[in-house]
């Protein structure tokens, strides 16, 4: 009953609003339920913008002033919101739309989701613990759905199986992940700039994720040795970018920033830190696939990792990763001085081919023309 009237009033607006002609060149876009403007969904936009400037974006948005250039912004959760799904003719999302949402039969719907290789269950594969409305909610997002996005056929094969979903799964990549191949020195140098790097100076990203029971000393690192062991093994003098889940917001950080250990949240774009980064350090986060991509060294600092696995669980053994693991500081520190760059690229190699990684780089334009072309 939670939401039984809000679901009713929303749909019978939308309906109402259905009334109106449908807009053929007018795209919905929202991220992150409408807290940025980011991942797939952006980098769609921008793709939008540059090849076909005559279209009409709108951005749902918490914050309206983030709006980017080129677009309008509504407000998240208002009758605006509902009149432009009623009657744009495209809608792109990362996360799942509510139950009162109606789609006429002319509407184009792209699920890109917010991740590309599942390290943790989720979906129907966890939906044991899943809320009821969330299932009720995510079924019917599949079920209006004409496009999910895949980067492999391992991924192909688990949205399939857990995402209640039987429509069409487009094998190009995924759009946020273009970035990672092209690295645009544009966007490097922007970074570099952004923390006053000199041009001897390397930096290493940390990026943990957050734990569901609010834990947070699992991320304090001895960041002095890390940096030291970077220097011993690859020369030049390193600094530290932490960027933090943003979930961990609200949260006693245990991190002591200064000249040599810089704060990365403050950047909105992950995916521009990761092209301009020397070497990555996560534990279970997804961002480990993206530096993968991005053919960026990896390392896992996992001091937690039984509680974790027992809390969440893997879509896989973690001892499958193609990526070294750590669960103390002296392991961290060994890890690092003993990196060897050709046995991790033989060990990268033989993970996408296991998984079977679609040729990547071009996933935002081959996704547009394809969707924008369509009768």
């Amino acid at each position: 009953m939670k939401y039984f009237f809000r679901d009713f009033f929303a749909k019978a607006y939308m309906c109402f609003c259905a009334l109106i002609p449908l807009d053929n060149k007018s795209i919905v876009f929202k991220s992150d339920r409408g807290l940025q403007c980011t991942d797939s969904p952006y980098a769609l936009f921008r793709e939008v913008r540059e090849n076909y400037p005559d279209y009409k974006c709108i951005w749902v948005l918490k914050d309206l002033t983030k709006v980017p250039e080129g677009a309008v912004a509504v407000k998240e959760g208002s009758l605006q919101e509902i009149k432009a799904l009623a009657t744009s003719k495209y809608w792109i999302d990362n996360k799942r739309k509510g139950c009162w949402t109606t789609k006429r039969a002319e509407q184009i719907y792209i699920q890109t989701w917010h991740g590309a290789i599942f390290l943790k269950k989720i979906e129907k594969e966890i939906e044991q613990n899943l809320p009821e409305y969330y299932i009720k909610s995510a079924k019917h997002d599949s079920a209006i759905a004409d496009y999910m996005l895949s980067s492999c056929e391992w991924a192909t094969e688990y949205i399939r199986k857990y995402f209640w979903y039987n429509g069409v799964v487009l094998k190009y990549g995924i759009p946020r992940s273009d970035i990672l191949y092209s690295k645009p020195e544009r966007i490097i140098e922007t970074i570099r700039n952004h923390y006053g790097l000199l041009p001897e100076e390397r930096f290493v990203l940390y990026a943990p994720t957050f734990r569901d029971n609010g834990r947070t000393d699992v991320f304090k690192l001895d960041f002095d040795t890390i940096r030291n062991c970077l220097k011993l093994r690859f020369g030049g003098e390193w600094k530290v970018v932490v960027r933090l889940h943003p979930n961990l917001s609200g949260l006693n950080s245990p991190i002591i920033y200064d000249q040599n250990v810089l704060n990365g949240n403050q950047m909105q774009d992950i995916y521009a830190q990761i092209i301009s980064c020397d070497f990555l350090i996560t534990d279970y986060s997804s961002v480990m696939f993206d530096g993968m991509e991005a053919d960026i060294p990896v390392l896992l600092y996992a001091p937690d990792i039984e509680e974790y696995r027992n809390n969440r669980g893997f879509t896989f053994s973690f001892e499958e990763l193609p990526f070294r693991i750590a669960t103390t500081d002296n392991e961290l520190k060994e890890e690092i001085l003993q990196f060897n760059r050709d046995s991790y690229n033989s060990q990268i190699n033989l993970f996408k081919n296991t998984l079977g990684f679609y040729p990547s780089g071009h996933a935002s334009k081959s996704i547009v023309k394809l969707v924008f072309t369509e009768k």
